[in-house]
Parts: structure tokens; C-alpha cells; sequence
């Protein structure tokens, strides 16, 4: 029988605890500077609170009252180059990196004046929040969204888990450059359950990135517990599943907390050591947003809150200093008044009156700046036709044409890098867009897991840190061929339409012809009317193209539930996808008007030819065209539909004949209909021309009412009706 050997995972795991050696070892100076700056975090925040009462503030405000030390204690061990990455709750942590980075190490608050540079970046940071243009991103971001690279805030984030791959990427480009920073990404006990967390804390540990991960353990995401959230009781042993150094810290405790960032830091800057992990256990005063505690929405009990207020970072701290001598009382309320008088001058510079100051809300002109370009960043920018460059030609296939794009930028730029899967392998991918460029640039063409999550965050951070990122890999290859490849894929895929018409409609038809024969062989004067109404039909998608542009197709769909018979094959579900298609295709329009007409046409084509092909077997079984003219009609059009099937995957071989066309196909830009947009298409103009059908033949012959007639016994049930 089998026996089990116990193992033991290789991993460097532990709790860091302030003692007697970090109080001996920190001057009085920079304890009291510590204390400082979390009552200066907690009367900044509070005062935030007071804003927003008097709706001052739009949208909800984030406090971390109760979790100042972790803040304050990390940055006090970060020098003044890191860079740090927060959520949307993040006041403190960019408040605490502006004083560390404005203060002096020897700063004493009680001797010492201060700074006017940290009263501006106070100043900075509310006019943010508030949404007034001397903010640090000119209000655009608000409360969740702070950004100054100047002093290290790389940005916070308001989505769940989306700074933590923006972090590795920052820390991928000081590994890069070898400057010996590191950088801190602080995230919620909520966000270590998001992919995007695992994905990039796996590239962080396979490459070693110079980043600390520091969660800010509050307990709860929103209101739901971390019991409820986790199977692992104890958070930071995920960091041995990516080779990383773990630790549990007391968040409460500022000591720890900078002991423990101070030897994650020292250990990183070597460029060789693992990231690290840490845990760092906290409790935020109130509910997730506002000034109401927890406990009044009942997901935790007041007996909890009571428990953790007394373990107060800020009061605890205080009492400490006083029970050591390092703070007088004097000191302490010199400290308070100080702190209460630069969060008021901080408020005036955005507040007259109990209302914001005009002149400082955005210019009404200014909306769109950063969000479209006005075409002025071209204007030192020379365009021209390839046939106007001077030089020797090459000719190569589109791909190439990439890996020496891709290899040229390599050459010139040295802070252009590329990754993504399978880049540096099989000599250059599967699809060979990155061919010979690893040997060429080792370190610079990078193979990474299959995490697109990950490694396009990655990019986006290193980006954001002063590199450029190239990504390649299967999940990115519609992006890199772009606007021709891309196009023909859409045609290709809109052409497909013409047999996939035929198999959904074919049976319809066969009924129809059916019913032609039970009924008699109809004159040939009546086969032509039927069949010159049902070719009508194929011009249909073009007038429902226009009408969806319209935003009309839901309420064509809430119209033709109200008729008798047809009305029970439209479903409330049907109607509701409908008013989704209003909406997507009247930004195609909007955007790609190219698209639009050319989906059309191309539909209408197809259409065509297979109610061509349908019809004639119609004709064929009521003898009313000749065999032989029926054949060569069938032959042509057969041959005709081929051609245009792979026209879009044939532009090798019919280049002569369809390079005018390509050229218009191919457009530009990224913005285009959708796979999913294109099925949807596909399913609406199915159940169209089968009521069409249907319909005219109902008018003609009334014996095709007793074929989609209810069954006796209630309404028609889905196994009757089919999906669609």
C-alpha cells in the first residue's frame, strides 16, 4: 500500500515585531514625526468628511481613519526615488509619501518649521479630491485616482486588484534601468482574490521584480468578512506559490511596519532577491465609505470596533511617547494644534465661504483635454507615401514586415522591450512576429506565462515608469496586424453568412416548397411572384442596417410580438438584446461608418446568392425552369459565392483583381463590428427572412397556416421553437 511522505514547502515565512532595539534605535525627532504625520492623515481625512457633508465632495470618500500607521510606517522606510501604487482608498498613503518625500530625515515638528512644498502638495491632494483643476491630475481623477510620479505616487486605482500588475511594472522598469528603487503596492484582503493578483505576483516572483506587496488587512472588503472570502486563514502564505518572502506585521504598530518595509527595501535593492509579501493586519474605523461605522449596516458587532479602537494606532502611539519621554503634553498639543491649522489653510485655498472657490473648477473648454487628440501633436510630424522614401525596397510578407518594425525600434530605442507568449520561442513565435529578435536583444524579448491579465498590466506599469512595452503572443495578434488583417477577418467571417444562411433557411424552404407541391403546381406567372418577393428580402439586411443605425430594431421586434402567429416566436429576451444592438451599432456608425456599409453590402450578397440556389430547387420541383438553365444558374452562382468566401483568405492569389478593393477594406483603427456583434446580426436577419418567407406564402396559400398552427393543448414551448 501506498505511504505517504510528508513535505515541506521551501519558504522564508514570518512575523515582524517591534522591540526595545527600534525605539533605542529611532531619535525622538523621528518619532514625533511619525505621530505627526498620522495626526495629520486622520485630521486631513476627517476634515474630508466634513466636506462631503456639506457637498463639497462628489462621489464617495475613502477614509483610512484607524490605519494610518501603515502608511506612515511604510514610507518612513522608503526613500525619496520609490514609488508606490494604492487603491481607492489611498488619502493617506499619498499624504504620508508626501511628507516623506518634502520632510528631511532629521524633521522635528515641535522645533522645526514647516515646508511650504508639503503645504502645496496638501493643498494639491484636496483640490484633487474636490475636483478642482489645481489638482494633481487637474481634478480629472478625484478621491480614487491620485497621480504625481514627481514624489512617487505612481496612481492609485479605484478597480479592484488593478494597481498590483501597474506595480510589477513599475518595478519591472527599475530592474531595468538597475537603479536600485523599489516600489510598494498597496492592495485590500479583497483584491488577493482577483486574477489579476495571482497573475502578476507569479511574473513578479519569476523574475524577481524589486516590489514589495503590502496588504492592507482592514478585514473586510465592503462588508464581507475575509471568513468569508478566503479558505486560507492567514493571507501571506499565498507568497510561497510565487517563490516569494512572506510576513505577518501588526499594522497597527508604525514601528513594525517600518521595520518590516526597511528590511523588504534593503533586501530588494540588490536586484537579486525575491519580491516580498506582507501581511499587515488593520481595522478602518467606519463602513467602506462615509462616517458611519460598520456595525450600523450589521455585518460587524460594536463589541469588534470597540476592540480595535483601543488598540488605536495613533492613540497607542501617542501614549507610548508620552509614557517614554519622548513627547511632552505640551509637545502633543503644539503637534494637534499645528496639524488642525495646516489641514484649515490647505481647505481655504479651495473654500470661501462654505463654498468652492470658482475660479478653480475646470474650464468647461477643457472636457475632452487628454481624452482625444486635436491633432496639434503632429504638427513637427511629416507624412508621406512609401513610394515618396528614397532607398532600396524589400518585399516581405506582412509578418516580417513586423519582426523588422519590432527590431528596428529595439535598435534605436533602448527602452523599448518586448513580451508576451511564446515571443521568444520556436525563433520567433508561432506567427513568427518577433523572428531572430531574442538572440539579437537577449533580455529585451521576453517569454512570459500564459497570462494576459499579468503581463499587459505589466506593460502598462513599465510604461507609466518611463519604458516601451511591445506585446505580442496569441491572445494579442488581432492587435498587432491591425487594420488590414483585421478587416479581412471581418469579411471573411461576414461571408460565411451566405452558407450558414443556407443551412438555417434551407428547411424552411423545403416547407414552403412543400406546401407549393401539395397545393398544385402553381402557374409560372405566381412562381416568379414568389419568388421575386423573397429576392426582395435579400436587400432587407441593408434597410435593417439603416434602421438599427436608427435605434429601431427593438421596437420592430416589440411590434412583431404583437402580431398573431409570428408574434409567439419573439421573446421578451429577444427584444432586450435588440435595444444592446441598437446601441452597438449606432457607434459603428458613429466610428466606422466604413464598416457599416461595407457589412452591408457584403451581406446583401450573400443573401442573394443563397436564396438564388434555395429557389431554384424550388422551381426545379414544381418543373417550372428547365433543368439545364437551372444548373448553369446553380453553377454560376456556386462559383460566384466561392469567390467571394475566400476572397478575404485568397488575396495572394487574386491580388491584381481585388488590390483596389483591399485598399478600401483595408481600414484603420481598432474600433470595428465585433465577433458577438456580427452573430447577434446573423440571428435577427435569420428569424427576418423566415417570416418573410413564411409570410408571403401564408398570403398565396392558405395551407401553410395549418403547418405553424399551435399545437392543441396551449402555446408553442421552446422544444417547438428552437433557441432562436
Amino acid at each position: 500500500m501506498a505511504k505517504l511522505k510528508k513535505l515541506k514547502p521551501v519558504f522564508d515565512w514570518a512575523e515582524v515585531v517591534a522591540d526595545e532595539k527600534d525605539w533605542a534605535a529611532s531619535p525622538p525627532a523621528a518619532l514625533r514625526n511619525l505621530l505627526f504625520q498620522m495626526y495629520l492623515v486622520r485630521r486631513f481625512e476627517r476634515n474630508l468628511l466634513e466636506l462631503k457633508k456639506n457637498n463639497l465632495i462628489h462621489g464617495p470618500v475613502h477614509t483610512s481613519i484607524g490605519q494610518e500607521a501603515v502608511a506612515v510606517g511604510t514610507m518612513a522606510a522608503l526613500g525619496r526615488a520609490d514609488g508606490i501604487g494604492g487603491t481607492h482608498r489611498a488619502h493617506h498613503q499619498y499624504l504620508a509619501k508626501a511628507c516623506s518625500y518634502h520632510l528631511a530625515p532629521a524633521f522635528d515638528p515641535v522645533a522645526d518649521e514647516f515646508p511650504a512644498a508639503l503645504k502645496q502638495a496638501m493643498a494639491t491632494l484636496l483640490a484633487e479630491i474636490m475636483g478642482l483643476d489645481a489638482g494633481c491630475c487637474r481634478g480629472r481623477g478625484g478621491s480614487m485616482h491620485l497621480c504625481d510620479p514627481k514624489i512617487g505616487v505612481l496612481g492609485t486605482n479605484a478597480i479592484v486588484g488593478g494597481g498590483i500588475p501597474l506595480a510589477a511594472g513599475a518595478a519591472f522598469a527599475e530592474k531595468y534601468r538597475k537603479s536600485g528603487n523599489v516600489v510598494v503596492s498597496f492592495f485590500g484582503d479583497g483584491a488577493t482574490n482577483q486574477g489579476a493578483f495571482h497573475e502578476a505576483l507569479n511574473l513578479a516572483g519569476l523574475w524577481k521584480l524589486p516590489v514589495i506587496y503590502v496588504l492592507e488587512n482592514n478585514r473586510y472588503a465592503v462588508a464581507t468578512s475575509l471568513a468569508e472570502s478566503s479558505a486560507a486563514e492567514e493571507l501571506s502564505v499565498r507568497a510561497a506559490g510565487y517563490g516569494m518572502t512572506g510576513r505577518i506585521v501588526d499594522g497597527n504598530d508604525v514601528l513594525a511596519v517600518k521595520a518590516a518595509i526597511a528590511e523588504a527595501a534593503q533586501s530588494l535593492r540588490g536586484g537579486d532577491a525575491p519580491p516580498v509579501f506582507i501581511d499587515m493586519k488593520t481595522y478602518r474605523d467606519f463602513h467602506h465609505a462615509g462616517d458611519i461605522p460598520g456595525s450600523a449596516f450589521g455585518y460587524r458587532s460594536r463589541e469588534e470596533e470597540q476592540e480595535w479602537k483601543e488598540r488605536d494606532p495613533v492613540e497607542t502611539f501617542r501614549r507610548d511617547l508620552l509614557a517614554r519621554g519622548f513627547l511632552t503634553e505640551t509637545q502633543d498639543s503644539q503637534l494637534q494644534q499645528l496639524v488642525d491649522g495646516l489641514v484649515a489653510e490647505a481647505t481655504g485655498t479651495c473654500v470661501d465661504a462654505g463654498a468652492i472657490k470658482p475660479a478653480l473648477l475646470p474650464a468647461p473648454a477643457s472636457i475632452a483635454e487628454g481624452l482625444r487628440g486635436s491633432g496639434a501633436e503632429f504638427a513637427t510630424v511629416r507624412f508621406t507615401e512609401p513610394e515618396a522614401v528614397p532607398g532600396p525596397r524589400k518585399k516581405m510578407k506582412y509578418v516580417e514586415a513586423i519582426a523588422a518594425a519590432t527590431g528596428r525600434w529595439l535598435e534605436q530605442d533602448p527602452s523599448v522591450f518586448v513580451l508576451g507568449e511564446e515571443v521568444g520561442h520556436m525563433t520567433g513565435g508561432p506567427y513568427l512576429a518577433t523572428k531572430g529578435l531574442a538572440k539579437r536583444f537577449p533580455g529585451r524579448v521576453l517569454d512570459t506565462p500564459i497570462s494576459e491579465a499579468g503581463f499587459c498590466g505589466l506593460a502598462g506599469g513599465a510604461a507609466m515608469n518611463g519604458l516601451l512595452p511591445g506585446q505580442a503572443g496569441e491572445v494579442l495578434k488581432g492587435t498587432l496586424l491591425r487594420g488590414h488583417v483585421k478587416t479581412r477577418w471581418i469579411v471573411s467571417s461576414l461571408l460565411q453568412y451566405n452558407f450558414l444562411f443556407i443551412a438555417t433557411t434551407l428547411p424552411v424552404l423545403v416547407v414552403c416548397s412543400l406546401v407549393v407541391l401539395a397545393s398544385g403546381c402553381l402557374p409560372m406567372s405566381v412562381s416568379l411572384l414568389l419568388f421575386a418577393g423573397v429576392l426582395v428580402s435579400a436587400v432587407l439586411p441593408t434597410v435593417l442596417f439603416i434602421w438599427i443605425r436608427r435605434g429601431m430594431v427593438g421596437d420592430i421586434l416589440a411590434v412583431i410580438k404583437k402580431l398573431p402567429l409570428v408574434g409567439r416566436m419573439v421573446k421578451d429576451s429577444l427584444i432586450e438584446e435588440g435595444r444592446k444592438i441598437d446601441h452597438e451599432i449606432r457607434s459603428v456608425w458613429k466610428h466606422r461608418p466604413q464598416d457599416f456599409i461595407l457589412a452591408s453590402a457584403l451581406l446583401t450578397a450573400a443573401r442573394f446568392l443563397a436564396i438564388t440556389e434555395v429557389w431554384l430547387i424550388l422551381f426545379l420541383m414544381n418543373k417550372a425552369v428547365p433543368v439545364p438553365i437551372a444548373g448553369a444558374i446553380f453553377a454560376a452562382s456556386q462559383v460566384f459565392s466561392y469567390v467571394l468566401m475566400f476572397l478575404p483568405t485568397s488575396f495572394g492569389v487574386l491580388e491584381g483583381g481585388a488590390k483596389g478593393i483591399f485598399k478600401w477594406f483595408a481600414l484603420d483603427g481598432d474600433v470595428g463590428l465585433s465577433m458577438e456583434l456580427v452573430r447577434r446580426i446573423r440571428k435577427f436577419f435569420f428569424m427576418f427572412v423566415g417570416l418573410a418567407c413564411l409570410g408571403v406564402l401564408a398570403i398565396v396559400d392558405p395551407g401553410v397556416k395549418k403547418i405553424i398552427k399551435t399545437p392543441e393543448g396551449g402555446e408553442t414551448s421552446e422544444e417547438d421553437m428552437g433557441d432562436e
